[in-house]
């Protein structure tokens, strides 16, 4: 815990690049991020708060004193912090320049928290003859990104839609027909005609999302949810180091979708469940601290914004991390994993080591996720007791360990790719305990 420590101390915001032209969708995007419908702060390079009397991001707002340098921060999720580059319009070099002398500046700042950590670029798709401009794919020929990662996003993508279901009609299809497929026609026609294009450039994103129904937020907050839950996800996979996929869920500590995805692919349950497979014992000695602390560290609303507080332990926002906060002193751990340890038998259930050792990982994850999605006032070693009972008298448990002894057999191996995805997948189906 003493190395999180380290890491959170070095990690403080999340920075993000959003690009894209006029009326791409960036503030919607950012916003829903952000889950807010404020505009978002801007601070210039001195931290210094500028105002202004329409959003930084409004096409017709800070005309003339734009600056890629300025920094956007909603109140809402103070972790991230974004900037903002203007679209590359036909013949403009002089954005791309911009562009590509901002990546490497940040790519050369000595400062994790100054260095730009993921770009969002932002097309929109509701002007078919615009749909990629030459500037556009200039980009992704000319700009080397090193490290950093680009996801390009196209919004807008249910005018596509529209204009999918037309065609249908026209080829002869009933209304009900049309509507059903428009869709997976869209989204076939447009991998093909405009994605292609981008996919053999020099420079590719490391991913892409097609977002729609963003523009009206009544009606549509569980696709709004999906798509930035979507987002992250990508935005995650992208990342080359575990420190940054673990600041990414920090700013980001309400996707419990993103801690779960997390903690499963750092591998460190199917690999232990492998070992208690080939040794046939349930994790001995020290094992079960470490797991338990391999759970929580991929939960960071658990352990970074928490302050000790006796034998009680309560949220704290927006503070730094201090080593000397409830995790270094693994009070709470101990309590955590003592009381586990008592419960183990309720939860094993008679599963052999490597299915003790996969369900356990699996009801940790559950309750944690419950835990930070709660967001309760005071937590404590009790909590998690309470927390893991529920899981069990819910039905729960039998549903998971059932699922468990179908999807994996006695011999193995568990610590693969197909192995974590399996896992990764029960827990997700059954995430949703209520409490």
């Amino acid at each position: 815990m003493e190395e999180a420590a380290q890491l959170r101390s070095k990690y403080q915001h999340f920075r993000v690049l959003i690009m894209g032209r006029a009326n791409a969708g960036k503030t919607t995007i950012l916003k829903a991020v952000c889950g807010t419908r404020e505009a978002p702060q801007v601070y210039n390079q001195r931290g210094r708060r500028i105002r202004a009397k329409q959003s930084i991001l409004s096409p017709t707002s800070w005309r003339g004193i734009h600056n890629i340098e300025y920094e956007l921060r909603f109140r809402s999720n103070p972790g991230f912090v974004f900037h903002d580059s203007r679209g590359f319009e036909a013949g403009a070099t002089e954005e791309l320049d911009k562009v590509r002398d901002f990546i490497n500046k940040r790519a050369a700042e000595r400062s994790v928290d100054k260095q730009l950590h993921a770009i969002w670029f932002c097309i929109p798709t509701d002007q078919e003859a615009r749909m990629l401009t030459a500037a556009e794919l200039d980009f992704f020929q000319r700009c080397d990104t090193g490290k950093v990662p680009v996801i390009v996003i196209f919004t807008k993508f249910d005018s596509l839609d529209s204009k999918a279901y037309q065609e249908l009609r026209y080829d002869g299809l009933k209304h009900s027909e049309a509507q059903e497929r428009a869709s997976r026609r869209a989204d076939e026609d447009f991998k093909r005609d405009h994605l292609s294009r981008i996919l053999e450039q020099k420079y590719p994103p490391k991913g892409d999302l097609c977002v729609r129904n963003m523009h009206e937020a009544a009606g549509h907050e569980e696709v709004i949810k999906q798509t930035v839950a979507e987002l992250l996800k990508k935005t995650s996979d992208s990342l080359d180091t575990d420190a940054l996929k673990l600041l990414l869920a920090t700013v980001q500590s309400n996707n419990v979708e993103l801690c779960m995805t997390n903690l499963v692919n750092n591998g460190h349950i199917t690999a232990s469940a492998q070992e208690a497979l080939e040794s046939g014992v349930f994790l001995p000695g020290k094992n079960f601290d470490q797991f338990i602390w391999h759970v929580g560290v991929s939960y960071p609303y658990l352990w970074v914004n928490l302050e000790s507080r006796g034998n009680t332990y309560t949220w704290i926002e927006n503070k730094a991390f201090s080593s000397r906060s409830l995790w270094s002193k693994s009070q709470l751990l101990d309590n955590i994993a003592t009381n586990l340890a008592a419960y183990l038998p309720i939860l094993n259930q008679g599963l052999p080591p490597h299915l003790q050792v996969l369900h356990l990982g699996a009801s940790a994850a559950i309750c944690c996720g419950v835990l930070c999605w709660k967001r309760v006032g005071i937590i404590g070693a009790d909590d998690f007791q309470r927390m893991f009972e529920h899981y069990e008298n819910s039905g729960a448990g039998a549903r998971v360990r059932a699922a468990l002894r179908k999807a994996f057999d006695d011999v193995g191996p568990h610590n693969t790719m197909d192995g974590s995805a399996k896992l990764l997948q029960i827990i997700l189906d059954h995430k949703d305990i209520g409490m």
